[in-house]
């Protein structure tokens, strides 16, 4: 996940207080990477870097084996989560909209709607092109960023 768009790699950076993260919409530029280790507060036992899947770097394992150069003295392991990021049994109400979507692309199909994605936004089932679905790529909010920049000092 996130070989396009850095937002669930920034929201799992803020929820897990997270020292630096490397995003597509970001450059990532390692010197800036390694140079924030000489900010990191000494009274924290362990470091958390998030890499999203398209790093130009070569991903988590190329950043990994990079600080692994850089950082003799950090056991550094690398986590690669995959699919499991969205893994757990679902609730309720995930259940419900699933139940929900699946209706309404079935009624679709019936009604000759081909190439259209359906979802819910605001609480609405909606049907969304394809073209307009994959690989949209928004900004993302600056705030999210400033709160992680805050946060990682």
């Amino acid at each position: 996940m996130g070989r396009d768009a850095g937002l669930i790699a920034l929201r799992t950076a803020i929820a897990c207080g997270a020292e630096a993260i490397l995003i597509p919409e970001r450059k990532n530029d390692l010197q800036v990477l390694l140079e924030k280790k000489k900010n990191w507060r000494l009274t924290k036992k362990s470091r958390i870097i998030i890499v999203a899947e398209g790093d130009e770097n070569g991903g988590a394992i190329g950043i990994g084996n990079l600080l692994k150069k850089e950082w003799p003295e950090f056991d550094i392991r690398i986590s690669i989560l995959g699919h499991i990021q969205r893994g757990g049994n679902p609730t309720c109400m995930e259940r419900v909209n699933a139940s929900l979507i699946g209706y309404h692309a079935v009624k679709a199909l019936q009604n000759n709607h081909t190439n259209e994605m359906v979802g819910i936004v605001n609480k609405k089932v909606c049907y969304t092109p394809f073209e307009n679905a994959i690989k949209h790529i928004d900004e993302l909010n600056p705030e999210m960023i400033s709160i992680l920049d805050i946060l990682s000092a």
